[in-house]
């Protein structure tokens, strides 16, 4: 009776096995064993999107010294959140900024909503074409977040380079200066209003006056491209005549010179001081290199930098490259 209880035992083990083992399984026959019913932890509510928000999909990094690199997460500690189906906002407010833009404070936010404060991020939704001119400016937005407590962080990407999985500020975005803990309650709508006051990465003075040293620019194009005039736009730093001595470069997604009547804007930060080329072009044709169908300036273009300021520059691309 023994020997019997314990090969019943032993069978039931086997049968309760992993769903997802690979190993193969003898071919011999095998007597019938019940498997008990395993009963599954509730799933972990997920996150919305905004609807309508599309991803960001390979967005281009600014590679200008001293921008947040890449995140590094622990093995252990909560669980992400997911991205969950469309519902009613439950989490509305605006989106204002005072501080002053190095840039043209246009673009898309991104809202980091997590368990833990930034730069962990559990899941972040996207606030498409978000465009604060002025401090008297607001966008608002609503999103839907699960019952629970979070940590929630804003920054407008104002150069267009932010990406997932880790979106962070870089030195020319617009953020919150600190995370705002939340508590999310079924039923009971929240608000909660996203003030931009800090530009990420900037350490400022006691005066709040920037101290890097860098370099912006607006750029327009004279000429007619050669295909859509839309990609990557494309700036770099040279000690020499270009493409030799590349010392920075940045680039800004999603682009468009298709008409003499636009324009973009572009920026290069942390930068030592001195005489250098600067380099634009439009990455017209989408593979990662000047070359024909692109749109460029026809005549090299020397810039001063000086320590401490971002010297600021107008580019006309008036050729098509050959």
């Amino acid at each position: 009776m023994k020997m019997k209880h314990v090969l019943v035992l032993g069978l039931l083990v086997l049968g309760a096995g992993c769903s997802d083992d690979t190993t193969p399984v003898d071919s011999g026959p095998k007597p019938d064993v019940a498997v008990p019913d395993l009963e599954l932890d509730a799933p972990l509510p997920d996150l919305a999107l905004e609807a309508g928000a599309d991803l960001a999909a390979d967005l281009s990094r600014d590679t200008a010294p001293g921008d947040a690199g890449d995140a590094a997460i622990a093995d252990k500690g909560p669980p992400d959140l997911a991205v969950a189906d469309m519902g009613t906002p439950n989490l509305t407010g605006t989106i204002t900024r005072t501080v002053e833009p190095i840039l043209d404070a246009k673009g898309d936010v991104w809202i980091g909503i997590s368990f833990l404060p930034p730069p962990i991020q559990s899941n972040t939704t996207i606030i498409k074409g978000v465009s604060l001119p002025s401090k008297s400016s607001s966008h608002a937005y609503g999103i839907s977040v699960p019952v629970g407590t979070y940590w929630l962080f804003a920054f407008l990407d104002d150069n267009s380079n932010a990406a997932f999985p880790f979106a962070v500020p870089d030195v020319v975005d617009l953020a919150t200066s600190k995370a705002t803990q939340i508590k999310v309650v079924a039923g009971q709508p929240l608000q909660v209003d996203l003030v931009l006051d800090a530009l990420g990465g900037y350490v400022a003075t006691d005066a709040g006056v920037p101290t890097i040293t860098g370099l912006k620019g607006t750029v327009k194009a004279s000429v007619a491209p050669a295909l859509d005039g839309k990609g990557m736009l494309r700036a770099s730093l040279h000690s020499q005549l270009p493409p030799a001595g590349q010392v920075a470069q940045s680039g800004l997604n999603n682009a468009d010179l298709s008409s003499p009547f636009t324009q973009e804007m572009f920026f290069l930060g942390n930068l030592t001081a001195g005489n250098y080329y600067l380099r634009v072009y439009l990455d017209d044709n989408g593979n990662n290199k000047l070359d024909t169908d692109d749109l460029t300036h026809s005549s090299p273009i020397q810039v001063h930098v000086v320590s401490g300021t971002i010297a600021s520059y107008s580019v006309v691309l008036d050729k098509v490259q050959q």
